[in-house]
């Protein structure tokens, strides 16, 4: 199993069929992230390099993951659309507010070559205390992706 080192700095590109590789949980208690910031992060990583079933697993609501409740194949469809969006050299956490009830709202910076695009990803707490990304503004992004 390979691992995916979080880091506000570019994570080297894993080719597709390597990330795919990438044991991950559906929607255990392994799915999602300790904190918001870290379900930001590790989004954030897993679409750098390419792995939609770590995304899947990250992606939610206060549910849960995604990829415990949708097939598996809708799942990675929708994934690798987020990906072409989340398209960055260098990512970093700017801001982390709270927002609506337990929600966060963290203001993120993305880097692409000249381009710098700044989005908020909303997270959400789910089941057994880990956070799942929510949504962002995809709109703020339209130009980083390329497909």
């Amino acid at each position: 199993m390979r691992k995916i080192v979080v880091s506000f700095v570019a994570v080297l590109a894993a080719s597709l069929s390597l990330a795919s590789c990438r044991s991950a949980p559906a929607g255990g208690p392994g799915a999602g992230a300790p904190s918001a910031a870290a379900a930001v992060q590790e989004f954030l990583a897993a679409a750098h390099a390419g792995d939609v079933r770590t995304m899947g697993t990250l992606f939610g609501t206060a549910s849960g993951p995604v990829s415990g409740r949708d097939q598996p194949n809708d799942v990675e469809k929708r994934m690798r659309v987020l990906q072409c969006y989340l398209t960055h050299d260098v990512a970093r956490v700017l801001d982390d507010l709270p927002g609506l009830k337990s929600e966060r709202r963290l203001e993120v910076e993305l880097r692409q070559g000249n381009l710098v695009r700044r989005t908020v990803f909303s997270a959400v707490p789910g089941p057994h205390q880990r956070w799942f990304v929510e949504s962002f503004d995809i709109q703020a992004l339209a130009d980083l992706c390329h497909p």
